[in-house]
């Protein structure tokens, strides 16, 4: 059963892969109790997609459990107890809490590095993530260098058609639009786009994703109608595939918004504006940087 669950998961099937993976744990806790490795390995699972579904603050607490009892039991150096420190940085990064989640994925980082050496895809993996969490504090410099070393490892070591190449491409490119570099994020995002559109269904999240990306920049370049084709698509992939609460779709929801009001079309985008304001602030702390 978890090992299907795993493949809804790949299939972006996150709903069906939750009550699968939470009859997993329920079974696990009743049959083994809830501090037998097995146990948590499938808590660990769990927390994995319910970051999938946007579900961050569920995440959270048991990606703390998760990470607590690694610690006792494993200690603070196994692999196990590495990977539940970086999986609860990620739900702390979506959740807002940049600081601690920078820490802790600098100290994944720097076990990875001392563990299984510099070149390991593990701490390539390690190095995106804190490079994506230095984005979210501002620190676009560093964050870049991060991502184009993230990018030239994953291209000479899996080669450029691997779905972890596209993401470090992805990665990379939101930076460089972050900086201001959107002539060379649009070429990123554009092959992004067509790979992710070949390797993976149309309507997967990830290809929508990159859809949605390409949006933003092409609104950048004053390339506003494509800008809008693209953001009416995305919003509404992600309403049909993910739900109307998703903070992806919340997400597109704003960068149309955004678009329709460079289009002087400033009622429809008012609107989706209120909305997406209504939205984050029932999903999100108030102070959180995406509803200020």
């Amino acid at each position: 059963m978890g090992n299907l669950a795993s493949t809804l998961c790949e299939l972006a099937r996150y709903n069906e892969a939750e009550l699968m993976k939470r009859e997993v744990l329920e079974r696990r806790q009743r049959g083994l109790g809830p501090a037998h490795p097995d146990t948590i390995l499938a808590m660990g699972n769990l927390a994995i997609t319910l970051l999938q579904l946007g579900r961050y603050d569920e995440a959270e607490l048991m990606g703390r459990e998760v990470l607590d009892k690694r610690r006792r039991g494993l200690g603070p150096d196994h692999p196990y107890t590495i990977l539940a420190i970086g999986n609860l940085a990620y739900a702390l990064c979506e959740l807002g809490q940049y600081d601690e989640a920078a820490l802790m994925e600098r100290e994944v980082l720097e076990k990875r590095q001392r563990g299984l050496g510099p070149a390991h895809p593990e701490t390539i993996l390690a190095m995106g993530n804190l490079a994506r969490t230095l984005l979210r504090l501002g620190q676009l410099n560093e964050a870049e260098l991060m991502e184009r070393e993230v990018l030239e490892r994953r291209q000479r070591g899996l080669g450029p058609a691997h779905p972890d190449t596209i993401l470090a491409m992805g990665n990379l490119a939101r930076t460089l639009h972050q900086l201001g570099q959107y002539n060379e994020a649009e070429l990123i995002e554009r092959e992004v786009l067509d790979k992710r559109q070949r390797g993976l269904a149309p309507d997967h999240p990830y290809t929508i994703l990159a859809m949605g990306n390409l949006a933003k920049t092409l609104l950048q370049l004053g390339q506003h109608n494509e800008a809008q084709l693209m953001g009416r698509e995305v919003l509404e992939k992600f309403q049909r595939g993910l739900g109307p609460d998703h903070p992806y779709t919340i997400w597109a929801m704003g960068n149309l918004a955004r678009t329709l009001h460079q289009l002087g079309q400033t009622d429809e985008a008012e609107l989706m504006e209120r909305e997406v304001l209504e939205k984050r602030q029932r999903g999100l702390e108030p102070a959180h940087s995406d509803t200020i």
